[in-house]
């Protein structure tokens, strides 16, 4: 499994005594059932989300593939759909409204009970490392999960947040994806992404690579915060509080600066 590789670097101040020299170195809403059972009926309900899809078709399938029942979506992109059997489901989305835009893309999710079921590009590639590579449903999440860095499918957290992920560029991903033109392209990308053995895999549109920058003082001066996770490229602050009779002189390492305290 590839991993982006967490770069760390150390940042060191160096402060100095006056008059003597002193070295420093210096959703609720994503767990809520989706399916319940009614008077001999199972009911199944999600989003189907890459932003909202509106008046997309809805189809629910049994493990073996037969069709269990249909709906379309409302246009804030929720669906709810009665079918004869328990979970699990395989759920497909196709067509719709994106931005009142043509959706071209298929999506599609593998959803069991106690977890919405909703149909995003994440939930896509997870049901493609399923029926490619033979994974269970939760070990394919955690996989693109852990390889994404999130804690929650990207494009459900955003909606119900009303904004994205810090590790994530949602913003990318989407502008790639084109309205579903490009939707298995970016599916395809990351499922080679996450189970390409290669020390130096692509990542897919969408995948954030950070630095993380740790500092750290001693005897003459502390420096807050400690460490610091920025996307690659961009600077980290920290800020510097000598101790009284000390003053901060310098920074080394990371190609770190310093002005005043910072």
């Amino acid at each position: 499994m590839p991993l982006i590789g967490l770069l760390r670097c150390v940042l060191r101040v160096l402060s100095v005594c006056l008059g003597a020299g002193v070295l420093v170195a210096c959703d609720s809403s994503t767990s809520r059932s989706s399916v319940t059972e009614r008077s001999g009926e199972y009911v199944v309900s999600g989003r189907a989300i890459n932003g909202p899809l509106a008046f997309a078709d809805v189809s629910a399938y049994a493990p073996d593939g037969h069709l269990l029942g249909q709906t379309t979506t409302e246009p804030d992109g929720r669906y709810r759909l009665a079918v004869p059997v328990p979970p699990p489901y395989r759920v497909t989305v196709r067509g719709g409204l994106l931005n009142e835009k043509p959706y071209a893309g298929i999506l599609r999710a593998d959803c069991d009970s106690g977890v919405a079921c909703d149909v995003t590009p994440f939930t896509t590639a997870t049901s493609r490392l399923v029926d490619e590579l033979g994974f269970n449903v939760g070990d394919a999440r955690a996989l693109i999960a852990s390889s994404l860095r999130v804690n929650d499918d990207p494009f459900v957290r955003a909606l119900l947040d009303g904004e994205p992920q810090n590790e994530f560029d949602l913003d990318q991903a989407r502008d790639y994806i084109d309205g579903g033109e490009q939707l298995d392209a970016w599916v395809a990308a990351v499922v080679e992404w996450v189970s390409d053995g290669s020390s130096d895999p692509e990542p897919p549109p969408g995948v954030v690579e950070t630095v993380s920058v740790a500092a750290n003082a001693s005897s003459g001066g502390s420096i807050d915060p400690t460490t610091r996770v920025v996307r690659y490229g961009e600077r980290a602050q920290f800020e510097v509080f000598p101790y009284l009779g000390h003053r901060a002189v310098s920074v080394t390492g990371c190609g770190g600066s310093l002005n005043g305290n910072v």
